[in-house]
């Protein structure tokens, strides 16, 4: 079975973008330094 990376990961981006839509949440990327200080200041992010 062969995967479509792209299209799983935009079906990831998609539902995490309706979560964050309906949810207050703070954003922990493991990319970004950032993700640190959101968790520390309570940040939500908002799109």
């Amino acid at each position: 079975m062969k995967i479509n990376a792209i299209k799983v990961a935009r079906e990831t981006f998609d539902l995490m973008r309706e979560f964050v839509s309906n949810n207050p949440t703070v954003y922990l990327s493991t990319h970004c330094p950032e993700g640190y200080e959101n968790l520390e200041m309570k940040r939500v992010m908002k799109l």
